[in-house]
């Protein structure tokens, strides 16, 4: 898998309320999630292995580029011939090859 876009509940990023927020986890550098944790919208990957996934908060003022640019990170460290990207959004889902995903592509959630 090289993102997984999805709504979570807040407390699982360990805000008090438990209303839902946009995010997109990706495979990351470990000493880059160390260092992006410490900036607004990016926590340790609370369902994934918090050493090497990277959960961003989609509307935290994370520019696209730099979501982008962390898709493309995350492309680059996972499994080509495996990967998949899951756009999971409540009752509805999507998969895609990871090969769709590039610098120009933006993440759609489906309503």
């Amino acid at each position: 898998m090289v993102a997984l876009a999805m709504y979570v509940r807040a407390d699982r990023l360990g805000y008090p309320c438990g209303e839902y927020v946009s995010v997109v986890t990706v495979k990351c550098d470990p000493m880059l999630i160390d260092t992006l944790i410490q900036r607004s919208g990016y926590h340790r990957a609370y369902h994934m292995n918090k050493t090497q996934w990277l959960t961003i908060e989609l509307e935290s003022g994370v520019s696209d580029e730099e979501i982008r640019s962390l898709v493309d990170l995350s492309y680059r460290l996972t499994d080509k011939s495996k990967s998949l990207i899951l756009i999971n959004m409540g009752n509805q889902s999507m998969f895609a090859t990871s090969s769709l995903m590039s610098a120009s592509s933006s993440i759609t959630f489906i309503s």
